[in-house]
């Protein structure tokens, strides 16, 4: 244990002998490790980022759909109400009808798309009530000419988000109707309402309304359905979607036929996971690799130290030095290089990534496998590349070494 304190102890003297260039020897792996560190957990932040904003659109809904192409069936509202009988697990369930046309107020005329579904509708995606009510089941059953608008319509429309028992004239198809306003909903945040901006270049309103105020005063079909929206709690929605496909499969006949599928957008969480992972793990070996140029700097500098010192070699090994005794000498100063470096590199990763995620609005996470792995990895290349001069200084001959 003592001989080992020496070795360690004569590999610091060396490398505070030698500060400019030590330093400059751990600048690669400094930069390495605060690399790797940085980008993943940058990686963590964008995909918590990320899978929250799918997870807020999702909502807690899935899809029942009819394949034309397999079947001349059609889903009702009888269906509609079996399956909130049936199944436990769902909130309710919708139809959903659009509409085009325009929407007209004190302070504004503009395009809207218009929706038309039940009072459940209000679990399709995580934005809320801020004002007022949403639509409800008397608002449903009676074909109410009642709405509820995003907050960024009504500001549009009425230039304030206090526009509750307002009205607003909505015009499709020829046949202009009077609503009244019963709620204002937040709008949608983040990815959501960047790609709505996007794809759109006018601005677009988007009411929502019963779905029996079309059927009733713009001649909607009641009849012919070719999917049922089905609301749940998300961590519920593959099981209720599961008996929705088999009861529906019963009623109409259909046990075999393939005709009934459920979508949602938890289908596609698995795969986002995957894919942001990909991403992740693409761009850690991207950093790796910084790190194993940090690495040959490392070697490079060992090399010159065990030029430099030749002579003490050689005056060491004449007077007894083990061979072994000399590549655990060189291998301690490599050892302690990558160590510092990494340190350094680790504290450096941890206040780079937190400023960065702060400034993109992601969660810091900093995993303790990460700095772990990164100080194991650090320790585990600087051995590595000193391995090879440890082992040209150990195998000098006294005799070659006390020439030079």
């Amino acid at each position: 244990m003592a001989q080992i304190l020496e070795y360690i102890a004569s590999a610091i003297k060396n490398i505070n002998h030698n500060r400019f260039r030590s330093l400059l020897t751990m600048l690669g792996i400094i930069i390495g490790i605060a690399s790797v560190i940085t980008v993943i957990t940058l990686g963590d932040g964008m995909a918590g980022y990320v899978k929250g904003e799918l997870n807020a659109l999702a909502g807690n809904y899935a899809t029942l759909r009819l394949d034309e192409s397999k079947t001349s069936e059609t889903l009702t509202l009888d269906d509609m109400r079996a399956l909130e009988e049936e199944i436990p697990e769902l909130y309710g369930t919708s139809v959903t009808m659009y509409g085009s046309g325009t929407v007209s107020a004190r302070r504004a005329t503009v395009d809207a798309q218009v929706t038309g579904c039940t009072q459940y509708y209000i679990y399709e995606y995580g934005n809320r009530i801020i004002n007022g009510r949403y639509l409800s089941e008397r608002d449903v059953d009676d074909g109410a000419a009642v709405c509820v608008l995003l907050e960024s319509d009504a500001k549009q429309l009425f230039g304030t988000t206090d526009v509750v028992g307002m009205t607003l004239d909505l015009s499709m198809y020829g046949i202009t109707r009077e609503l009244t306003i019963v709620g204002v909903r937040e709008d949608f945040g983040g990815m959501v309402s960047m790609m709505l901006s996007v794809a759109l270049e006018d601005y677009l309103a988007m009411p929502e309304v019963p779905y029996t105020f079309l059927i009733d005063q713009y001649y909607y079909s009641d009849t012919d359905f070719t999917s049922i929206d089905l609301f749940a709690a998300q961590e519920d929605l593959p099981e209720a979607g599961k008996k929705a496909v088999a009861l529906m499969e019963i009623r109409h006949g259909l046990r075999g036929e393939q005709a009934l599928s459920i979508a949602s957008m938890q289908d596609s969480m698995g795969q986002i996971d995957e894919v942001m992972n990909n991403i992740t793990l693409f761009m850690s070996l991207v950093a790796a690799i910084s790190r194993l140029v940090g690495g040959i700097g490392v070697m490079n500098i060992m090399l010159v130290s065990v030029t430099e010192r030749t002579r003490e070699i050689g005056i060491r090994k004449s007077i007894g030095a083990r061979t072994s005794s000399v590549m655990v000498q060189f291998l301690a100063e490599s050892a302690i290089l990558s160590a510092l470096g990494g340190i350094l590199g680790i504290l450096l990763g941890i206040g780079l990534a937190s400023v960065l995620c702060r400034a993109l609005g992601f969660t810091t996470v900093v995993r303790p496998t990460v700095v772990i792995g990164a100080t194991l990895f650090s320790a585990g290349v600087g051995i590595f590349f000193g391995l090879y001069p440890a082992r040209k200084a150990a195998k000098m001959r006294p005799i070659d070494a006390l020439r030079l």
